[in-house]
């Protein structure tokens, strides 16, 4: 069974899983409920990958059904998939962060480069309303480069496996069979 599957292969696991998959096969050989070490671990994971893979387990667990390697394979690969789009759009948003900056260091060059050597063109900026204009405009600058730093930044996936109880109740799932004649 799964409660002594997973011991047995904690020392297999990938370097960033190593430390949560050791702490369940711990709280395991402590006896703790497998559908609360579950729980535990996705905790300690923090992923939406981790959530539908402890998902698969607790059913598997508690159905006791076959197929959890065809499941698991396939969670796996659709995780890779789901990895490398992350990737994809990690990339672009570096890319986008990089852009802004480059923006952001041209304009305050060119502004400083001015006030140095095209006195004339910013000699307007010198009365208390060319100091309001330039203050406003530096504004309108630093907000539009605020917006595009938080626009490249991206927002974890939330999570649907939130608490024990919630893992307690996919291992609980029982499906309704509907009868032909009896629909309803």
């Amino acid at each position: 069974g799964l409660e002594q599957a997973i011991p047995a292969t904690s020392s297999a696991a990938q370097p960033p899983l190593r430390a949560p998959v050791r702490e369940l096969a711990a709280r395991l050989d402590g006896r703790v409920p497998l559908p609360e070490a579950l729980a535990r671990f996705a905790d300690d994971v923090n992923d939406p990958a981790a959530d539908m893979v402890v998902a698969a387990l607790s059913l598997n667990a508690r159905q006791r059904a076959g197929g959890l390697e065809r499941i698991l394979t396939s969670l796996a690969a659709s995780s890779r998939t789901e990895l490398e789009m992350r990737r994809t759009v990690e990339h672009e948003r570096r890319l986008l962060r990089r852009q802004a900056q480059r923006i952001a260091f041209a304009v305050v060059g060119f502004a400083a480069l001015q006030a140095v050597f095209a006195r004339g063109w910013v000699e307007p900026y010198s009365s208390p309303l060319g100091q309001f204009v330039l203050a406003l405009i530096a504004s309108i600058f630093v907000s539009a480069f605020v917006r595009m730093r938080s626009l490249s930044n991206s927002e974890p996936e939330p999570r649907f496996l939130t608490s024990p109880e919630n893992v307690t109740d996919i291992a609980s799932y029982k499906p309704h069979l509907v009868r032909i004649g009896d629909r309803s």
